[in-house]
């Protein structure tokens, strides 16, 4: 039975004419007697399950104003019936890769329409435990060893309190064990908590210092227990507040949902909201009051519940999909590595970075100068209207839209591709792109605060689909995507103390040797393999685009076969590959054409990959990273095909050879401190360079063996190339010429 809360269609489709209100919170008379007419319709039928379909359907039948967070749930509304609520159609069309979700959810409205009761039973707990039932709780898990989750609840970096959850349906399944409440009485007695002071948030310790130092004490013979099993969503973010806040080490880790969602499927989300309205009937529950204890330890103790109950289930996901050897010798150590990574923050030269902010503030302020004179009145360039009036009615240059939002955009990408378009216009649009940048770069690196003279960053193992790592601020608002720095002097902040040395290691040729054993290209596997010289931009530019001898290739010849090679394996247009590489369009064309029609790049490489998603939407690499595909098979998707195999290919040889490194490195006190697409830096002692190099040369130049994946018997290993200096620039870095 198919039914519509508005029986005709609103002016324009525009449902938003049935409320008073520009947010839609007041209904219009109208539509008040339209949810009433509705309730009445399904009370009429007696439906065993109802689905919801849309945010108005899911307001007008149980009240709830977000179909992101409560899609999925099992809800009960009028005479006990049972509702889900799921995306509306009309938004699949737009966002087709969410089809998948839609799925799911009518799976489960399929099941519950077998029987008409809500058989669902809310989980139970324990929250603000006695003393005497925290201990008794912990000696049981000591005892029993079963698998536990582990969450905690923080106000800032102070922990509030730290939930364990078990596999024990129809009984208690988890405990909340407080340690700092907000200032009132404490839960469940009249102790009132008083704050130290007028600024603090929380009271002080739920137990006294001897309660507190025991169960501490307790938790320190589970949490270090590698044989108790211990799954979390999120792990390098509990394990350090734990470790700073208490002291606590965790180990035996079995799974990280997060990550283990997004092995089994990168495309869909992999928040603990979304893994459980899939793998859990329980529903949603993340509109909590922070400001209340009680509140958030049912929270807490449903975190635990849903991440227990997801890890049971995520097992059996890579079971079938086949990845549960690349989640536990891959995936979690290199997440472990990662976490341990953004821990130690990348050290920062205060004088190199006072000097770089008066460098960098004089640039903005001349070139905003000469833009002004130019123009011949004031002008600021942070301004988006005066950055809209100058390139669209000043210039009268064609509005450039964004891709995602659809809407008028000034951002240095519009401004880029203009400047190929217009390249009159190349001086003073370049002055605008420098200033953004020079701007940029002063705000998030120059004249931040720093803690510990350090610079940290938050490192994301499931921040991309293809398995390539993400770097952003983190959640205490530090840091930013250190990933996407550009070369030159902005580097020479980050360096090493005088008794120490900046190691830099990279791959060479990284993704394009990838492609060449992924295809496989015969003619490029032969020359990687067997010349260890070996150049392919170099190559492509004399055989190629030029038809010149190799020994003549100039500079900027071998930049634009760069072009032609990664625009030609990745099906790049030739008006994006002229922005990325800065060039003409023209230019751009004939490098790609020259480097596809050389190497038959549609041939070898592009149909097998059109083959293979049309009979099993899927991608797997040598490594057995896979990647399922959600949205419309289109060109689009194709062309992020054709860069998923080479970037999650290069991606795990790098995040290997992190983990690998890291035990290996420890002696030597050297340690890595940040990690690029196809680069890994560490800092070592300067008398212990010598030591550590072939170690980390070794581990970094691993053979990936395809005699399995698809016939190639030569062992792919990409070179690495070495140099240490006293910091992060290049021009402070010298070349390794050793074993």
């Amino acid at each position: 039975y198919l039914t519509n809360i508005m029986k005709t269609r609103p002016p324009g489709n525009n449902f938003g004419v049935f409320y008073e209100d520009a947010k839609r919170r007041i209904p219009s008379k109208m539509l008040v007697i339209a949810r009433e007419e509705l309730i009445s319709e399904i009370r009429k039928i007696k439906p065993n399950v109802v689905v919801a379909l849309g945010a108005e359907a899911l307001k007008a039948l149980a009240g709830k104003y977000s179909i992101e967070s409560w899609r999925g749930s099992l809800l009960k509304i009028v005479d006990n019936i049972k509702l889900i609520p799921t995306y509306h159609p009309a938004y699949i069309l737009r966002v087709y890769k969410h089809r998948t979700i839609v799925e799911l959810d009518l799976k489960k409205a399929k099941a519950e329409s077998l029987f008409p009761e809500l058989r669902y039973t809310p989980p139970k707990f324990e929250i603000c435990p006695s003393y005497a039932c925290v201990m008794d709780r912990l000696a049981w898990i000591r005892a029993k060893r079963p698998r536990i989750s582990l969450d905690i609840e923080s106000s800032g970096r102070v922990i509030r309190c730290l939930g364990i959850g078990w596999k024990n349906p129809g009984n208690v399944e988890a405990i909340c064990i407080p340690f700092a409440c907000r200032a009132g009485f404490q839960p469940n007695s009249n102790i009132l908590m008083l704050p130290s002071n007028s600024q603090d948030f929380l009271g002080s310790s739920y137990w006294s210092l001897e309660e507190e130092q025991e169960i501490l004490k307790a938790l320190d013979g589970i949490l270090p227990d590698a044989s108790i099993p211990k799954v979390l969503q999120n792990f390098p973010f509990d394990a350090e507040l734990l470790w700073k806040g208490f002291g606590l080490h965790i180990s035996g880790l079995h799974m990280d949902t997060m990550v283990a969602q997004h092995c089994c499927y990168s495309e869909l989300p992999k928040s603990l909201d979304f893994l459980t309205s899939i793998y859990t009937d329980i529903p949603y529950y993340a509109d909590y009051d922070a400001s209340n204890d009680e509140s958030t330890f049912i929270y807490n103790c449903l975190d635990c519940v849903s991440t227990i109950r997801s890890s049971y289930r995520l097992d059996k996901e890579l079971e079938q999909m086949s990845l549960t050897s690349f989640y536990h010798d891959h995936a979690q150590p290199e997440m472990e590595a990662l976490g341990r990574l953004q821990n130690r923050g990348i050290p920062v030269s205060e004088p190199a970075r006072q000097q770089m902010r008066v460098e960098l503030q004089g640039q903005v302020d001349k070139t905003r100068r000469l833009i002004s004179e130019r123009l011949g009145e004031s002008f600021n360039p942070r301004s988006h209207l005066q950055m809209k009036k100058l390139l669209y009615e000043s210039l009268g240059l064609p509005k450039q839209f964004d891709r995602k939002t659809h809407k008028i955009t000034s951002d240095a990408k519009a401004i880029e591709r203009l400047i190929n378009r217009f390249p009159q216009h190349l001086e003073l649009l370049n002055g605008i792109i420098q200033f953004k940048s020079s701007e940029k770069l002063i705000n998030r690196f120059l004249i931040n605060p720093l803690r510990n003279g350090r610079q940290y960053t938050s490192f994301n193992s499931t921040g991309t689909v293809t398995g390539r790592l993400s770097s952003s601020e983190n959640i205490w608002g530090e840091g930013d995507n250190l990933q996407n720095i550009n070369r030159g002097p902005i580097r020479r902040i980050f360096a090493c103390d005088e008794g120490s040395w900046w190691i830099k290691v990279d791959l060479s040729q990284a993704e394009a040797r990838a492609v060449a054993w992924l295809a496989p290209l015969p003619m490029l596997v032969d020359r990687f393999a067997n010349d260890k010289g070996f150049d392919i931009h170099t190559w492509n530019a004399a055989e190629n685009i030029y038809k010149v001898p190799a020994d003549t290739i100039t500079k900027e010849q071998r930049y634009m076969s760069k072009c032609g090679v990664h625009g030609g394996n990745y099906g790049l247009r030739e008006v994006t590959a002229a922005a990325i590489y800065k060039i003409s369009i023209e230019e751009a064309k004939h490098a790609i054409e020259s480097y596809q029609q050389a190497v038959e790049i549609e041939k070898r490489y592009w149909k097998p990959i059109q083959l293979e998603l049309a009979s099993t939407r899927a991608l797997r690499t040598p490594f057995g990273r896979q990647r399922i595909f959600f949205d419309r098979i289109n060109d689009e998707t194709y062309r992020s095909a054709y860069s998923t195999k080479p970037q999650s290919l290069v991606a795990d040889i790098i995040g290997r050879a992190l983990f690998v490194l890291d035990p290996l490195l420890y002696n030597y006190n050297c340690y890595s401190v940040l990690q690029l697409h196809d680069e890994l830096d560490f800092i070592c002692p300067k008398e212990n360079l010598e030591n550590v190099m072939p170690i980390i040369l070794e581990v970094m130049e691993y053979p990936v063996d395809f005699s399995d994946y698809n016939g190639v018997k030569e062992l792919m290993t990409i070179p690495a190339e070495a140099s240490y200096g006293t910091s992060w620039y290049e021009e402070d870095q010298t070349e390794w010429k050793g074993n």
